[in-house]
């Protein structure tokens, strides 16, 4: 349905999130993954507005709603560039099982959710 726009924001937003978790287990701060809500609400409009014009065209040429040919290899490494920092900001993190790219941007929980909502509309 989101043609992978929702995909593209959630890695830009999880990109944020690590680096100021990194940021605060370097100042060794208690609870590095405590943010409030103004700081994710920044994190969301900044994440927002660094998807390219390209990306949003890339993922609705995936629909098929449109015929117009864009550059698929630059967006695609793009996307790629992110989940490689993604997995490399994981990894920075001191935490016993880090988790895929996959999982930090699609939980589970958050599939479970989406599946009851669409249960209760059907």
């Amino acid at each position: 349905m989101d043609a992978g726009i929702i995909a593209a924001f959630k890695r830009r937003y999880r990109r944020f999130q690590l680096q100021d978790a990194i940021d605060r287990d370097e100042q060794q701060k208690a609870d590095i993954y405590k943010v409030d809500q103004l700081i994710a609400m920044k994190w969301a409009k900044a994440a927002w507005n660094d998807i390219s014009s390209k990306t949003i065209a890339n993922c609705f040429k995936h629909t098929g709603l449109f015929e117009r040919e864009t550059q698929k290899n630059e967006v695609g490494s793009e996307e790629q560039d992110i989940e490689n920092e993604l997995k490399d900001a994981t990894n920075q993190l001191p935490i016993s099982r880090s988790m895929s790219v996959h999982e930090l941007i699609n939980p589970e929980e958050e599939q479970q959710v989406a599946n009851e909502e669409i249960q209760m509309k059907i």
